[in-house]
């Protein structure tokens, strides 16, 4: 689905992010709004935390890509970073909701799972409730992380979620592979190769051929991925964050 009202920006850096303060300012609202009390993560960040975490996880290589409505109000955003399995770990550990599931281990079973090659990691993603429906997961996604291939040179994509979610349900049709269970917490990786044609970049989704699912942490596995919720509205329009 597509808004010819909303408005799609590319930051590459902290910095010029903080040049554009108006949006800057929206971004930690909504961030805030999204995985707050009120939200299934019942997560509660001041904005002095969220600053924190976008000076580092837009430091290096890294990309955000953010959905503007009209007055400047920030509808969606994704963000990621290429970093390898340790880095990964202590992104994951910021996360208040994945706090009780993390250990000391995290970081050998991700490097386990991932090797070590750099992957891009999706630090967060999140659509306003408001403009759900009206904000489609493939443009708000596939340009940061087709972008953000190109310059790298890394073609891994990581994240996580949880059981029963709209990116759980992304994950099983762009063919990611669940490398690694912690709790109720899913890293699934996939693997992806992107071609600019006149400017527009084509992502196409492949099996990762070297993924081995792993389990640490927990004895508890998440709910099978087959049993993932559909999407109410097209394919992925209708994401939920972090879900």
């Amino acid at each position: 689905m597509h808004d010819d009202t909303l408005v799609h920006r590319d930051f590459d850096s902290f910095a010029a992010l903080a040049a554009q303060r108006p949006v800057l300012d929206a971004l930690v609202a909504l961030y805030i709004e999204s995985f707050g009390e009120g939200s299934v993560w019942g997560e509660a960040y001041s904005r002095a935390d969220v600053l924190r975490k976008l000076r580092s996880e837009l430091a290096g290589c890294a990309a955000l890509r953010l959905v503007l409505a009209p007055g400047g109000e920030v509808a969606a955003f994704c963000w990621a970073q290429a970093m390898r399995a340790d880095d990964v770990a202590r992104a994951v550990g910021t996360i208040q909701y994945a706090q009780a599931s993390m250990s000391d281990g995290l970081g050998p079973s991700l490097a386990a799972a991932l090797g070590d090659a750099p992957v891009l990691y999706v630090h967060d993603l999140a659509i306003a409730e408001r403009y759900r429906g009206r904000v489609g997961m493939t443009r708000l996604v596939y340009p940061l992380l087709g972008g953000l291939g190109l310059r790298s040179g890394i073609d891994r994509v990581l994240f996580w979620s949880i059981a029963d979610t709209q990116m759980a349900l992304f994950a099983r049709r762009a063919s990611f592979v669940p490398v690694l269970t912690v709790g109720p917490l899913c890293f699934h990786l996939g693997r992806f190769a992107v071609t600019d044609r006149d400017g527009l970049l084509a992502v196409a989704w492949h099996r990762p051929a070297d993924a081995t699912p792993q389990v640490a942490g927990s004895p508890h596995r998440a709910a099978p991925l087959d049993g993932g919720a559909t999407p109410t509205r097209g394919e992925f329009d209708s994401l939920a964050p972090r879900a």
